[in-house]
C-alpha cells in the first residue's frame, strides 16, 4: 500500500502530464539544469541532469542565438518569461513557455535558478498566432514612430526640409518657416532645392553628386523673391546647410533631407570674440601687456606672446618651462617670485605686484624693467586646480625716464644753485671794476701829475676791458640760450691770428716770470675757412685762464693739423693745474675752480658752445701742479686750407 507522501508525489506527477507543465533548476556555476519527469519524457530523455548546450540544442535553429542570450543573460536581469519552439529527440515541433520562479544561492556559492516549463500549443497554431501578434505589434510601432517622429519633426530647434524624389520640397518643421519668414507652408511647398538663387551652381551640383553636402551661406532674402514668399525682406543670415539623400530598402534615392541653423548669432559673437582678441593683441604688442591665465597645481594654461616676450621667452616655449623657473628674470627678482608661487601653494598668499629685471635680448650685462601683477583667482587644490591671473607690461622705457628725469632734476638744482651763485658773482664781478672806473676817474680830474694821469688812466682801461669782458660774457649766454649764437665763415691766416693774440694778451700780462709763446710762428701761412672772430673768442679765452692760474713759465699758443679733415689748436700752461675729479667739469656753466679768481665762470662754457656748433670737440689734459693744456677740434676741407 502507499504511503501518503507517495500518493502526494503520484498525483503532482499526474497532474503535471495533464496540465503538460514541468520544472527545471538551473546551476549557473556548472551550467547544469536539472528537469522534472515531464520535461524529460517531452524532450524523450532519460537522464533528468543535462548540460546548458543540450538544453540549447532543444532549441529551434533560428531561435537559437536570441534564446542563448537571453537564458544566460537570466542571472544579471529582471526577464521572468521566455516563448520559444524546440524540438524533441523524434525531431518533433513544440513551443513551450519557460518561467523563471526563483533565483538564490547555494551552500556553495552557486547561483541556482528554479522555474517551470509548459506546452502552449501546437506548433502551426503557436506560427499563425505569432506571426499575426508580430505584424499587429509592427503596426503599432509604426504608428507610434511615426506621431513621434512628427512631434520631433515639428519642435526640434532646427530647420528641417523634406524633399521628394525630383528635389521638389513636400514638408517644412516650424523651426525652418520661423528661420526663412515663411507663414503658411503652402507658400514653400513646391520649391526646387537645386534651383534655390543663395546656392552656388557648384554646391547644387554636389547635392546631386554626394551622399551628404554641408556648406555655411550668406543667405540673403532679397534674392528669393521668385522664389517663395517670405517676411524677411532684405535680411542677410548667415546659414549653417546640411543635405542628404534619403533611399529605399533597393537603395534608391527617394529623396532629400535638407537641416538649417541659423548661425548668424553665433558667428556676429564670435566675429566681434575675434576682433576683440586682434585689438587686445595689437594693444597688448603696442603697449608692452602680456597676459597669461594658468593652473598653477598642474603649470597648464594659456599665454600670449606678449607675455612670453616680456620675460625674456620664445612665444612657443611650453609654459611650464617658464612659471616657477624664469631663467630670463634676476636672481633676486626670481627668489621673490618663487617665494610667493611657493605661499600660493600654500594658500598664504593670494596677489603679487613688483618690478623685476629681465636679460636684456641684445645687450650682455643691460636689464628690461617688467612691472608684474598676479592674483590668485581660485584656489582648489582638492580639485587639482589652483587658478592664477598673472599680467606684466614693459616699463623699461618709464624706468629710463625717470632715472632721465632724476639726472635732469639734480642737473636743474645745480643749475639753479649755480645760477644763484652767478648772480652773485656778476653783482661783485661788475661793482669791481666799475667802483675802480669811478674811483680814479674822479683821481683823474685831481691830479696834476702826468705819470699818475697815465697810471690812473691805465687802471681806467683794464677796468674797463674786463667790464666789457663781463657784458660780452653775459650777452652771449643769453644767445646760446636762445639758440642765436650767429657765425661767419670766411677765409684767413690761423698763424697772424695767434700773434695777434699773443701781443693783446702781452700787455695784459703783468708778470714779467711768464712768457707767451707762439710754436707756429716761424711757421708758413696757414689759411683755413671759418669764424675768425669766434676761434680768437676762444683761443683767448683758453690764454686768459692760463694767464690767471700760471704764476711762472709760459704759456703756449699753437696747432697742428691731425689729418686731412680735422685740425687741433690748443693753448698749454705751466700753471697749478686742474685735479682730476674737477676736470669733467671745467665747461660747465657758472663753474668757477678758484673763488678768489676774478671772472663768471661762463668763459669755458661758451667756448665749448662754439666750438661744438663749428662741428668740433673741446677738452683739457691736465696733471696737478705741472700745467694744463686746453684744447679744441674744427673740421677742415682740405681744399680751403694750405
Amino acid at each position: 500500500m502507499n504511503s501518503p507522501n507517495n500518493k502526494e508525489l503520484d498525483r503532482l506527477r499526474q497532474l503535471s502530464v495533464f496540465g503538460e507543465i514541468g520544472w527545471w533548476e538551473a546551476d549557473f556555476t556548472t551550467q547544469e539544469i536539472l528537469c522534472s519527469e515531464y520535461v524529460c519524457q517531452l524532450v524523450g530523455i532519460e537522464n533528468n541532469r543535462i548540460s546548458l548546450q543540450e538544453f540549447l540544442q532543444w532549441v529551434q535553429e533560428d531561435y537559437r542565438q536570441q534564446i542563448a542570450c537571453e537564458f544566460m543573460s537570466i542571472e544579471h536581469s529582471e526577464i521572468h518569461e521566455l516563448t520559444f519552439p524546440i524540438y524533441n529527440l523524434y525531431s518533433k515541433l513544440y513551443w513551450i513557455y519557460l518561467s523563471v520562479g526563483e533565483k538564490k544561492k547555494d551552500e556553495n556559492g552557486h547561483l541556482i535558478v528554479f522555474g517551470i516549463l509548459k506546452k502552449i500549443s501546437a506548433p502551426e497554431e503557436k506560427q499563425e498566432s505569432t506571426a499575426m501578434n508580430r505584424i499587429n505589434k509592427l503596426i503599432y510601432q509604426l504608428e507610434d514612430n511615426k506621431t513621434l517622429f512628427k512631434d520631433i519633426f515639428d519642435n526640434i530647434p532646427a530647420g528641417i526640409e523634406i524633399y521628394d524624389a525630383d528635389a521638389k520640397l513636400i514638408d517644412i518643421n516650424r523651426k525652418d518657416m520661423e528661420i526663412f519668414g515663411v507663414e503658411r507652408k503652402e507658400d514653400i511647398i513646391g520649391i526646387d532645392l537645386l534651383h534655390n538663387p543663395n546656392f552656388p551652381p557648384a554646391f547644387s551640383k554636389e547635392i546631386e553628386r554626394k551622399e551628404i553636402v554641408d556648406s555655411r551661406i550668406d543667405y540673403h532674402f532679397s534674392r528669393i523673391a521668385n522664389y517663395y514668399r517670405s517676411n524677411r525682406k532684405d535680411d542677410i543670415i548667415n546659414l549653417y546647410t546640411k543635405i542628404g539623400k534619403l533611399h529605399n530598402s533597393r537603395k534608391e534615392c527617394t529623396g532629400y533631407v535638407m537641416m538649417n541653423i541659423d548661425d548668424t548669432e553665433r558667428m556676429d559673437s564670435l566675429k566681434r570674440i575675434h576682433e576683440f582678441d586682434k585689438l587686445f593683441l595689437l594693444i597688448a604688442d603696442f603697449a608692452k601687456v602680456g597676459y597669461a591665465t594658468v593652473n598653477l597645481y598642474d603649470n597648464s594654461g594659456y599665454a600670449i606672446k606678449q607675455w612670453f616676450k616680456n620675460l625674456g621667452e620664445d612665444e612657443n616655449t611650453p609654459l611650464e618651462n617658464v612659471l616657477g623657473i624664469y631663467a630670463k628674470m634676476h636672481p633676486d627678482d626670481r627668489s621673490k617670485m618663487q617665494m610667493f608661487l611657493e605661499e600660493v601653494r600654500q594658500g598664504k598668499a593670494t596677489s603679487f605686484k613688483s618690478d623685476m629685471r629681465i636679460k636684456h635680448p641684445q645687450k650682455a650685462n643691460e636689464w628690461n624693467w617688467i612691472r608684474t601683477n598676479l592674483l590668485v583667482v581660485e584656489y582648489a587644490p582638492e580639485n587639482k586646480h589652483i587658478g592664477l591671473i598673472s599680467i606684466n607690461y614693459d616699463i623699461t622705457h618709464i624706468k629710463e625716464t625717470e632715472a632721465k628725469l632724476i639726472v635732469a632734476k639734480e642737473k636743474a638744482e645745480t643749475a639753479d644753485r649755480l645760477k644763484s651763485a652767478f648772480l652773485a658773482n656778476m653783482s661783485h664781478e661788475i661793482r669791481t671794476p666799475l667802483n675802480a672806473i669811478i674811483g680814479f676817474s674822479s683821481l683823474l680830474v685831481e691830479t696834476e701829475d702826468r705819470k699818475e694821469r697815465e697810471e690812473f688812466m691805465n687802471i681806467i682801461q683794464t677796468n674797463n676791458d674786463l667790464l666789457l669782458k663781463l657784458i660780452s660774457d653775459a650777452l652771449d649766454l643769453a644767445k646760446i640760450e636762445a639758440g642765436t649764437v650767429d657765425f661767419t665763415f670766411k677765409e684767413f691766416e690761423l698763424n697772424a691770428l695767434c700773434k695777434e693774440i699773443k701781443y693783446s694778451m702781452q700787455r695784459r700780462l703783468d708778470n714779467p716770470n711768464v712768457e707767451i709763446i707762439v710754436d707756429n710762428e716761424e711757421n708758413s701761412e696757414y689759411w683755413l675757412v671759418s669764424d675768425r672772430g669766434r676761434i680768437s673768442q676762444v683761443i683767448s679765452n683758453f690764454v686768459n685762464n692760463a694767464i690767471k692760474f700760471t704764476s711762472k713759465g709760459s704759456i703756449h699758443i699753437g696747432f697742428e693739423q691731425l689729418s686731412d679733415t680735422e685740425l687741433r689748436i690748443y693753448v698749454k700752461d705751466t700753471g697749478i693745474g686742474i685735479v682730476p675729479e674737477k676736470q669733467d667739469k671745467v665747461f660747465e656753466r657758472f663753474v668757477k675752480l678758484n673763488s678768489f679768481v676774478p671772472g663768471t665762470g661762463l668763459g669755458l662754457s661758451i667756448c665749448k658752445s662754439i666750438v661744438e656748433q663749428l662741428g668740433g670737440n673741446i677738452g683739457v689734459r691736465s696733471e696737478q701742479g705741472k700745467g694744463a693744456c686746453f684744447w679744441f677740434t674744427l673740421k677742415l676741407n682740405s681744399e680751403e686750407s694750405c
